[in-house]
């Protein structure tokens, strides 16, 4: 995360790297990646999904102007839109040679919670 303040809102950095396989080199047509994350919520969660939006002063530290991605809406993956990688994502960028791929598309699903398991 990009903050160590206790409950404050900050934006998370996601950082990866692609295997060096072939795969990688010679794949055509469309490719997918897909983040999942864990605890996710605001009741029961140690993370809270907001759209992107601007950190005001105004706001405070342990607010948010950008507004929370409610728990029952969703982009389906074939409802997939460019703009929406721009309410999902500030930046996006690669120190490859021609830069991070430009998205068609981006979605999102409901947030879902895996039942306790009984003992």
């Amino acid at each position: 995360l990009t903050t160590k303040q206790v409950g404050a809102v900050a934006p998370a950095v996601i950082s990866f790297q692609t295997g060096a396989g072939p795969e990688y080199a010679s794949a055509a047509g469309k490719m997918k990646l897909m983040l999942r994350f864990l605890d996710v919520g605001a009741d029961y969660g140690k993370l809270v999904p907001h759209f992107v939006g601007d950190v005001q002063p105004s706001c405070g530290a342990t607010e948010s102007c950008a507004e929370e991605i409610p728990a029952d809406r969703q982009v389906l993956y074939r409802d997939a839109q460019q703009d929406v990688c721009g309410k999902l994502f500030s930046e996006m960028w690669s120190d490859d040679a021609e830069g991070f791929p430009i998205p068609s598309g981006c979605f999102y699903t409901t947030k879902y919670r895996d039942e306790a398991l009984e003992s």
